[in-house]
């Protein structure tokens, strides 16, 4: 495994225990919002489980683009983890904003965004290159 494997496996294991520890903090900002709109209990259910989905969902793009790059050696894949690490800072910015969002939640989210940036930083290196031509 190479130093992009690594660092953008280690984010995405960042993310999902950030969702899973705060999904209670998530729950409840929710339920205070659909409150606050006269939502009723149905679409709170609704609302909550399509987060959870959108998480699952998210996650599971993630890894198979990481799959694609790392194991499968598909180069023009890079880009496209790319543009997915560049949308995450404005997620970020816009969690942290929010005077509700725990600190230790602030954290974690900015060291995931440090790791992937960090590992697409790796991956378009000479070596890694040269790894997903299959010359090295």
């Amino acid at each position: 495994m190479s130093k992009f494997d690594y660092l953008l496996l280690g984010a995405l294991i960042l993310e999902v225990f950030a969702a899973i520890a705060g999904w209670d903090v998530i729950r409840l900002s929710l339920r205070d919002r659909a409150l606050a709109q006269g939502a009723t209990l149905d679409e709170y259910i609704f609302q909550r489980d399509m987060i959870a989905w959108a998480y699952a969902l998210v996650f599971a793009v993630q890894l198979a683009l990481w799959a694609l790059v790392s194991l499968f050696r598909v180069a023009f894949v890079r880009s496209l983890i790319v543009l997915l690490v560049a949308i995450d800072p404005v997620a970020m910015v816009r969690e942290n904003l929010d005077p509700s969002t725990p600190l230790f939640f602030r954290i974690i989210s900015i060291t995931a965004i440090i790791m992937a940036w960090a590992a697409i930083h790796f991956v378009f290196q000479p070596d890694a290159k040269a790894r997903l031509r299959g010359e090295a």
